[in-house]
């Protein structure tokens, strides 16, 4: 006879099967309402004022909506919006330029140049501790700068 013993585990088969068949169940029912539910168009009659309500789908096809005059919203830019966006990119290009030459080698180097902070660090000799905490002095000065 093993000087060990021998454990025997239970488990539950017809609590898990339960929970397997309820979950199945739910996931049915959500594909259901994700394929049916959710596409089709209801009518509902309102016996008390003798009148027809017309429920639309939740999901409509692109031509019912056109036929009915519905605006869609445009992906285009507004003018506005250009403007502005040039006035603030001119207006950064100035404060970049009244930084210091070193200030405007490092924004240039990690901004435009799109380095890493450990790249620069390398190619430097300065610790990228050093390089993090003098980006974000000049971040936080340049921010100052374009809220006058």
């Amino acid at each position: 006879m093993s000087r060990y013993k021998i454990k025997r585990y239970i488990v539950n088969i017809k609590s898990r099967e339960r929970k397997i068949k309820k979950a199945i169940k739910h996931y049915n029912r959500k594909e259901r309402y994700m394929e049916r539910d959710l596409k089709r168009e209801t009518v509902a009659i309102d016996m008390a004022n003798e009148q027809v309500v017309f429920c639309a789908s939740r999901e409509d096809s692109f031509e019912r909506l056109s036929e009915n005059d519905v605006q869609f919203v445009s992906n285009e830019r507004l003018p506005e919006d250009v403007v502005i966006e040039k006035m603030m990119v001119e207006k950064l290009l100035k404060c970049l330029a009244l930084l210091d030459h070193s200030e405007q080698m490092l924004i240039k180097a990690l901004y435009f140049q799109e380095k890493t902070e450990r790249q620069l660090s390398k190619e430097t000799g300065v610790h990228y501790s050093t390089i993090h905490s003098r980006k974000k002095k000049i971040l936080e000065k340049l921010k100052k700068m374009l809220e006058k």
